[in-house]
């Protein structure tokens, strides 16, 4: 809501679908994701890009924010909804470099 895109599957999107809007909105607090990341209390590595068009970069911060455990991001601003091979690699580094903590 509060004027940002929303992400997959875009429940608001098509408002003529949206007979049960207020219902709708109260059944979607326990699907969004935002609302899990809270109770996360590993460390994590997260990255994202900012032209992904199914979760939109807005989301993906929120959602990183609210994290309470220690975490890394890596951003690609070119990046969509796939994985670069830059990501992948940071991302294993990042998974190697915990293991041997």
């Amino acid at each position: 809501f509060e004027g940002r895109p929303g992400g997959w599957p875009h429940l608001f999107q098509d408002t003529t679908r949206m007979r049960a809007l207020a219902e709708k909105k109260e059944t979607i607090r326990y699907y969004d994701v935002v609302n899990f990341a809270r109770l996360v209390k590993v460390a994590g590595f997260y990255t994202w890009g900012y032209n992904d068009n199914t979760v939109p970069p807005t989301s993906s911060w929120v959602e990183y924010n609210e994290i309470p455990a220690p975490k890394e991001k890596f951003i690609v601003p070119e990046a969509v909804h796939a994985v670069t091979p830059e990501q992948r690699d940071r991302t294993m580094a990042w998974v190697l470099a915990a293991l041997r903590r």
